[in-house]
């Protein structure tokens, strides 16, 4: 490395500050792969986490298995209608290039849904605790409580 002081200034070659640049540019690249990586796990915990939103908020007092048995086609269609585009997104090239995603391997995909799952677990623990503390009638769902609330 040729290093010139000129007035107590310190200056590198250009061949050295090119090399420098070359290996910022590579760590940088080596970031922005890891970036890219973790787009996509991110993307998709955060859509199984809304998932989750969705089918713990349909009732206040009964938890996700209890409401599971209650017939809701539109509900399907928004679970299998997201999880088909969100596998679109992620694993369809031309989907996933304005993303800038990489693809996910088959434990990315087991951990997003664990994510997203424990993302609302807390709730679904809060529905529980409350039905053992002060019962509640099985009937009550979300729509019923907010109008209970409403006449307070």
């Amino acid at each position: 490395m040729d290093v010139a002081v000129h007035h107590g200034k310190t200056f590198l070659s250009t061949a050295d500050e090119s090399q420098i640049l070359e290996r910022v540019g590579f760590a940088l690249g080596r970031v922005e792969k890891r970036i890219q990586n973790a787009r996509g796990p991110t993307f998709a915990a955060l859509v199984a986490a809304n998932i989750g939103l969705v089918l713990t908020n349909r009732s206040w007092s009964r938890t996700i298995p209890a409401m599971m048995k209650e017939p809701n086609k539109a509900l399907w269609w928004v679970i299998d209608g997201t999880a088909l585009f969100l596998a679109l997104v992620i694993y369809l090239p031309v989907l996933r290039a304005p993303f800038h995603f990489a693809p996910l391997h088959t434990l990315d995909v087991v951990m997003c849904l664990f994510a997203g799952a424990v993302s609302v677990l807390w709730f679904e623990a809060l529905k529980i605790i409350r039905r053992i503390s002060r019962p509640t009638p099985a009937s009550a769902t979300a729509g019923d409580a907010l109008v209970k609330g409403a006449g307070r």
